[in-house]
């Protein structure tokens, strides 16, 4: 009978054990996926700031060309006026 506690209270602790064992592979497993997914939030933040400076300069491309097209859009509209005032000059004469 004096045996019945020490070999329940060592079973109890084998038990204790096995279950840390098993806790400790999984926290390993966890480890590594979230090592994994660390590195996949790493490449994709690097995507997006990579795309987001490419929109950013395509905006500003945009905006440039958009002006110049503005500006020969105002050039030619004066060139037409100066075209029809010459025309209405020479039919004048």
């Amino acid at each position: 009978m004096a045996d019945e506690p020490d070999n329940l209270v060592l079973k109890l602790l084998r038990e204790i054990r096995g279950k840390q064992d098993e806790h400790s592979e999984k926290l390993k497993e966890h480890d590594t996926r979230f090592d994994d997914l660390d590195k996949t939030l790493e490449t994709f933040k690097f995507q997006l700031t990579h795309t987001f400076g490419l929109a950013g300069m395509a905006n500003l491309q945009a905006q440039h060309t958009d002006a110049k097209l503005s500006d020969v859009a105002d050039r030619q509209k004066k060139f037409e006026a100066d075209f029809k005032k010459l025309e209405e000059m020479l039919s004048k004469d």
